[in-house]
């Protein structure tokens, strides 16, 4: 089970992802999909723990 809580995150001052939350259960498929700018990349680089959270959580399996 994935769970991101609140999350906000960016690079440098520019603010990218502000209060995001989702949650993915086991066994589900799921399409993260927007246009340019939208936060994608830096949702994927936050899980992939390439990015640090200005503040919010990330839990995967039970695990932060």
């Amino acid at each position: 089970m994935l769970i991101v809580e609140e999350l906000f995150a960016g690079y440098g001052t520019s603010e990218v992802l502000a209060g995001v939350s989702l949650e993915v259960r086991k066994g589900s498929v799921v399409a993260l999909i927007g246009p340019n700018g939208a936060g994608k990349s830096t949702s994927i680089r936050f899980l992939a723990t390439l990015l640090r959270a200005t503040s919010g959580e990330g839990i995967v399996n039970g695990h932060r």
